[in-house]
């Protein structure tokens, strides 16, 4: 039996809220508030067995999100305890986030062959390009904005014979969101869940944005096509070849 990673404590109520499986939550419990409430757990409902639901203050970490509703993380969860399905031998990055822990960063730049998510190409106005298809095509579609702007500040700093130093100028807000979004491909989290296990920080989710557009391929591909390597497609073998462990590549996601 395992500690709950993420636990609900909704002051004064007693009936749990849809999604709740049965023996995953305490009526007239203690919690971080004043008096009792309910205590619960939505791992029920997500296909996790065997899990305790208990208040131990000294051992979890909480957060207010309202008047009356706290949400609280075990100080001990990791991030298996959150992933979704995988298919094994696509590319992923794995990067520390502000846990300390090692998370699963899906490549999901279209514009590379790197890229973790089924791409198609499209006819648009005359143009072929890379398209993401499936649930993800949203936050693909952001990526792709980014890719241009990167290969253009790539390209600039070239010709200025300066050093490339990753982003260019991106507002911090949409930054986080799409840390945010990238990593609700992988794990099944919430952005408040997220809050309360500490995953981000402003470092954090750039790391996890350069992560998801693999700029150390785009780097390398726009460095060769400069120094005419390159002449047709953009796209590179996969870096980390089939490392299915923290530290290199590895793990595809369905759609």
């Amino acid at each position: 039996m395992n500690a709950a990673p993420i636990l609900y404590w909704r002051e004064k109520s007693v009936d749990p809220p849809e999604g709740v499986q049965p023996f995953t939550s305490l009526r007239s419990h203690p919690g971080p508030g004043t008096g009792t409430g309910l205590l619960y757990s939505m791992f029920g409902g997500k296909g996790k067995a065997g899990i305790v639901i208990a208040y131990e203050p000294e051992n979890q970490r909480w957060q207010q999100v309202d008047d009356t509703l706290w949400i609280g993380a075990d100080k001990n969860a990791n991030p298996e305890q959150f992933a979704r399905p995988k298919v094994d031998a696509l590319p992923v990055f794995w990067v520390r986030l502000g846990d300390g822990n090692q998370w699963s960063i899906p490549v999901i730049n279209p514009e590379i062959e790197t890229c973790s998510l089924p791409v198609v190409e499209v006819l648009k106005r005359g143009v072929w390009g890379n398209e993401v298809i499936g649930k993800f095509s949203d936050i693909a579609n952001r990526c792709a904005e980014i890719h241009g702007k990167l290969v253009a500040g790539i390209l600039d700093a070239l010709k200025q014979g300066v050093d490339f130093e990753g982003l260019p100028d991106y507002p911090k807000e949409k930054m986080r969101q799409l840390a945010i979004d990238v990593l609700n491909i992988s794990y099944d989290l919430t952005a408040q869940e997220m809050s309360v296990l500490h995953l981000l920080r402003e470092d954090a989710y750039f790391a996890v944005v350069e992560s998801a557009m693999d700029i150390s391929t785009i780097v390398e591909i726009v460095n060769d096509m400069e120094a005419g390597q390159t002449t047709a497609t953009p796209f590179v073998e996969t870096p980390g070849g089939g490392n299915s462990e923290p530290g290199g590549k590895a793990g595809g996601f369905t759609t």
